[in-house]
Protein backbone atom coordinates (compact mmCIF):
# COMPACT_ATOMS: atom_id res chain seq x y z
CA UNK A 1 0.00 0.00 0.00
CA UNK A 2 1.38 3.36 -0.53
CA UNK A 3 0.46 4.66 2.58
CA UNK A 4 2.68 2.12 4.68
CA UNK A 5 5.63 4.15 6.71
CA UNK A 6 8.36 0.51 5.56
CA UNK A 7 10.42 3.01 3.57
CA UNK A 8 10.97 5.15 6.63
CA UNK A 9 12.14 2.95 9.21
CA UNK A 10 14.06 0.63 6.34
CA UNK A 11 15.59 4.27 5.63
CA UNK A 12 16.60 4.46 9.41
CA UNK A 13 17.33 0.54 9.88
CA UNK A 14 19.19 -0.58 6.65
CA UNK A 15 22.32 -0.86 8.13
CA UNK A 16 21.72 -2.71 10.96
CA UNK A 17 19.23 -5.33 8.80
CA UNK A 18 22.56 -5.46 6.10
CA UNK A 19 24.97 -6.15 8.81
CA UNK A 20 22.97 -8.63 10.77
CA UNK A 21 21.81 -10.51 7.46
CA UNK A 22 25.47 -10.63 6.54
CA UNK A 23 26.35 -12.06 9.68
CA UNK A 24 27.34 -15.30 11.55
CA UNK A 25 24.18 -15.00 13.62
CA UNK A 26 22.00 -15.51 10.31
CA UNK A 27 20.73 -18.65 11.38
CA UNK A 28 16.99 -18.55 10.53
CA UNK A 29 16.51 -21.89 11.98
CA UNK A 30 17.05 -21.41 15.20
CA UNK A 31 15.79 -17.22 15.39
CA UNK A 32 12.83 -19.13 14.10
CA UNK A 33 12.71 -21.73 16.59
CA UNK A 34 12.89 -18.79 19.72
CA UNK A 35 10.36 -16.20 17.72
CA UNK A 36 7.56 -18.58 17.60
CA UNK A 37 8.11 -19.94 21.53
CA UNK A 38 7.16 -16.83 22.62
CA UNK A 39 3.89 -18.39 23.40
CA UNK A 40 4.57 -20.99 25.63
CA UNK A 41 6.91 -19.20 27.53
CA UNK A 42 4.08 -16.46 27.96
CA UNK A 43 1.73 -19.77 29.23
CA UNK A 44 4.55 -21.10 31.50
CA UNK A 45 4.35 -17.38 32.59
CA UNK A 46 1.05 -17.02 33.80
CA UNK A 47 0.78 -21.18 35.33
CA UNK A 48 3.65 -20.05 37.86
CA UNK A 49 1.81 -16.93 38.53
CA UNK A 50 -1.05 -18.70 39.14
CA UNK A 51 1.01 -21.47 40.90
CA UNK A 52 1.37 -18.74 43.64
CA UNK A 53 -1.91 -17.93 44.22
CA UNK A 54 -1.52 -14.42 43.32
CA UNK A 55 -4.70 -14.74 41.18
CA UNK A 56 -5.16 -10.67 40.88
CA UNK A 57 -1.68 -10.78 39.50
CA UNK A 58 -2.74 -13.47 36.93
CA UNK A 59 -5.38 -11.39 35.79
CA UNK A 60 -3.12 -8.25 35.55
CA UNK A 61 -0.86 -10.27 33.14
CA UNK A 62 -4.18 -11.30 30.85
CA UNK A 63 -5.74 -8.15 30.81
CA UNK A 64 -2.21 -6.84 29.57
CA UNK A 65 -2.20 -9.08 26.70
CA UNK A 66 -5.78 -8.30 25.79
CA UNK A 67 -4.94 -4.76 25.81
CA UNK A 68 -1.52 -5.01 24.30
CA UNK A 69 -3.16 -6.65 21.31
CA UNK A 70 -5.73 -3.64 21.03
CA UNK A 71 -3.44 -0.86 21.22
CA UNK A 72 -0.71 -2.71 18.80
CA UNK A 73 -3.57 -3.19 15.82
CA UNK A 74 -4.98 0.73 16.57
CA UNK A 75 -1.05 2.00 16.57
CA UNK A 76 -0.81 0.34 13.22
CA UNK A 77 -3.83 1.50 11.67
CA UNK A 78 -2.23 5.08 12.20
CA UNK A 79 1.31 3.76 11.32
CA UNK A 80 1.04 0.75 9.39
CA UNK A 81 4.13 -0.73 8.46
CA UNK A 82 4.14 -4.38 7.18
CA UNK A 83 7.57 -5.34 8.04
CA UNK A 84 10.97 -5.87 6.73
CA UNK A 85 10.48 -9.24 5.29
CA UNK A 86 7.48 -8.11 3.24
CA UNK A 87 8.90 -4.84 2.03
CA UNK A 88 12.47 -6.23 1.26
CA UNK A 89 11.22 -10.23 0.58
CA UNK A 90 15.01 -10.74 -0.99
CA UNK A 91 17.19 -9.91 1.65
CA UNK A 92 15.81 -12.45 3.88
CA UNK A 93 16.43 -16.46 3.06
CA UNK A 94 13.96 -18.53 5.08
CA UNK A 95 13.53 -21.89 4.03
CA UNK A 96 12.23 -24.35 5.73
CA UNK A 97 11.20 -21.97 8.63
CA UNK A 98 7.85 -21.62 10.00
CA UNK A 99 8.43 -17.85 9.24
CA UNK A 100 8.17 -18.17 5.89
CA UNK A 101 5.24 -20.40 5.99
CA UNK A 102 3.61 -17.91 7.65
CA UNK A 103 4.78 -15.20 5.80
CA UNK A 104 4.01 -16.83 2.43
CA UNK A 105 0.04 -17.24 3.83
CA UNK A 106 0.15 -13.24 5.15
CA UNK A 107 1.15 -12.09 1.69
CA UNK A 108 -1.53 -14.99 0.39
CA UNK A 109 -4.26 -13.59 2.74
CA UNK A 110 -3.48 -9.72 2.10
CA UNK A 111 -3.47 -9.99 -1.43
CA UNK A 112 -7.28 -11.21 -1.47
CA UNK A 113 -5.63 -15.00 -2.56
CA UNK A 114 -7.13 -16.66 1.12
CA UNK A 115 -10.74 -15.91 1.69
CA UNK A 116 -10.84 -13.15 4.34
CA UNK A 117 -12.48 -13.63 7.81
CA UNK A 118 -12.02 -10.43 9.28
CA UNK A 119 -10.05 -12.24 12.57
CA UNK A 120 -6.47 -12.10 10.72
CA UNK A 121 -5.58 -8.14 9.86
CA UNK A 122 -2.80 -9.22 7.68
CA UNK A 123 0.86 -8.02 8.85
CA UNK A 124 1.68 -5.59 11.15
CA UNK A 125 5.09 -4.94 12.23
CA UNK A 126 5.12 -1.51 14.43
CA UNK A 127 4.65 -2.23 17.15
CA UNK A 128 6.10 -5.74 17.85
CA UNK A 129 3.57 -7.75 19.94
CA UNK A 130 6.41 -9.96 20.52
CA UNK A 131 8.67 -7.87 22.23
CA UNK A 132 5.92 -6.22 23.55
CA UNK A 133 4.35 -9.29 25.77
CA UNK A 134 7.96 -10.87 26.27
CA UNK A 135 8.48 -7.59 27.94
CA UNK A 136 5.31 -7.84 29.97
CA UNK A 137 5.84 -11.46 30.99
CA UNK A 138 9.62 -10.54 32.06
CA UNK A 139 8.48 -7.55 33.96
CA UNK A 140 5.46 -9.59 35.91
CA UNK A 141 7.85 -12.42 37.08
CA UNK A 142 10.34 -10.01 38.13
CA UNK A 143 7.41 -8.55 40.43
CA UNK A 144 6.92 -12.40 42.06
CA UNK A 145 10.47 -13.49 41.46
CA UNK A 146 13.25 -10.69 41.13
CA UNK A 147 15.67 -13.57 40.39
CA UNK A 148 13.92 -14.48 37.13
CA UNK A 149 15.60 -11.08 35.26
CA UNK A 150 18.43 -13.14 35.00
CA UNK A 151 16.17 -15.54 32.44
CA UNK A 152 13.82 -13.34 31.55
CA UNK A 153 16.02 -10.13 30.33
CA UNK A 154 18.39 -12.69 27.65
CA UNK A 155 15.24 -13.92 26.62
CA UNK A 156 13.39 -10.76 25.97
CA UNK A 157 16.45 -9.56 23.82
CA UNK A 158 16.94 -13.42 22.46
CA UNK A 159 12.95 -12.13 20.88
CA UNK A 160 13.88 -9.05 20.07
CA UNK A 161 16.61 -10.01 18.12
CA UNK A 162 14.48 -13.07 16.19
CA UNK A 163 11.74 -10.81 15.32
CA UNK A 164 14.66 -8.53 13.46
CA UNK A 165 16.83 -11.38 12.07
CA UNK A 166 13.59 -13.15 10.60
CA UNK A 167 12.19 -9.78 9.07
CA UNK A 168 8.90 -9.52 10.88
CA UNK A 169 10.26 -6.75 12.53
CA UNK A 170 12.38 -3.67 12.90
CA UNK A 171 14.04 -3.08 15.68
CA UNK A 172 12.14 0.38 16.40
CA UNK A 173 8.80 -1.69 16.40
CA UNK A 174 10.36 -3.30 19.68
CA UNK A 175 10.82 -0.36 21.24
CA UNK A 176 7.33 0.78 20.40
CA UNK A 177 5.89 -3.23 21.53
CA UNK A 178 7.62 -2.16 24.72
CA UNK A 179 6.28 1.58 25.35
CA UNK A 180 2.82 -0.32 24.59
CA UNK A 181 3.22 -2.40 27.62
Amino acid sequence: AADWHDQVLWKIEEPLFISFISSWLNVPAVWDWIYFLIWPVLFIAMALIFKTGRQHQLLKLALGVVIAFYLTRCINLYFPTAGPAFFKTELFTLESTLSVQAQEGLRLYMMGHMPQNGLIPGTMAMPSLHVGLTAMAAWFLACEWRWTLWLTIPWLLLVWTSTIMLGWHYALDGVGGILVV
